[in-house]
């Protein structure tokens, strides 16, 4: 059972709520690096349409001068945390790990009252929140701001693999949305998103096609610390554990 002295750690969520993650970011380069993230994103999208290969590496490892620290990697391999040692990690994986196994609607609204709605992950979350809630033009719009900001947040990091798959599942929340308001007086439920994530990611990964992606981007929100290599992430017994409940 997880303990609740995240009510006591006030300097942690005013990290989370200025979007401080260990990835480091350029606001000088961020208008050049949103070109280039988008560019990326938009070659897959091209790609799928002529059939050619889909799968996004980044340039370089993004997490090579960033150690996660024990408890975080413990965490992800769903083994017991020693709570006496999570001080020692990034402020931003004391609160997945903190808050992690807390129930979905207890666990976003934590993060939705302690994190500023401007910033990407504040996006994301608001993005989760109005799913919960199920007004369909809300869904539409806050997606939609959301995958933005993540694609920008994350090229400014120069993590493309993180840029695609958080904008391809938020892409994937504002579709359904909009297939819910234009029903089937327009053939809406025939649009798909414009790729599968193991075709993006790696036949390994494959089980992730069928989760719905509200499904899917709660659990990578649940479990993703930044600081290992998405693909880690996306393969960790927290993360596989999350997406079968």
């Amino acid at each position: 059972m997880v303990r609740k002295k995240y009510f006591k750690n006030k300097n942690l969520f005013t990290f989370l709520g200025n979007s401080g993650s260990p990835l480091p970011f350029s606001l000088g380069g961020a208008a050049l690096l949103l070109i280039t993230v988008m560019f990326s994103i938009g070659a897959v999208r091209l790609a799928a349409a002529q059939d050619e290969s889909l799968l996004v590496q980044n340039d370089r490892d993004i997490s090579e001068y960033i150690e996660a620290c024990d408890s975080y990697k413990l965490f992800l391999e769903l083994k017991p945390v020693d709570e006496a040692n999570i001080e020692t990690c990034h402020p931003f994986n004391q609160a997945i790990i903190e808050l992690g196994e807390l129930p979905t609607s207890e666990f976003l609204n934590i993060l939705k009252e302690n994190i500023d709605p401007v910033t990407s992950f504040g996006a994301t979350v608001l993005t989760l929140d109005v799913v919960s809630r199920g007004n369909a033009v809300s869904v539409f719009a806050q997606s939609e701001i959301a995958g933005r900001k993540e694609a920008m947040r994350m090229g400014g990091s120069g993590d493309i693999e993180r840029a695609t798959l958080y904008s391809h599942l938020l892409f994937g929340i504002q579709l359904q949305s909009f297939q819910q308001l234009c029903e089937e007086r327009f053939n809406c439920g025939e649009l798909q998103n414009f790729a599968r994530i193991s075709e993006m990611f790696g036949s390994e990964f494959g089980f992730l096609d069928p989760v719905a992606p509200q499904s899917a981007l709660l659990c990578l929100v649940k479990t993703d610390g930044y600081v290992v290599p998405l693909r880690t992430v996306l393969a960790s017994p927290r993360f596989r554990d999350c997406i079968s409940k």
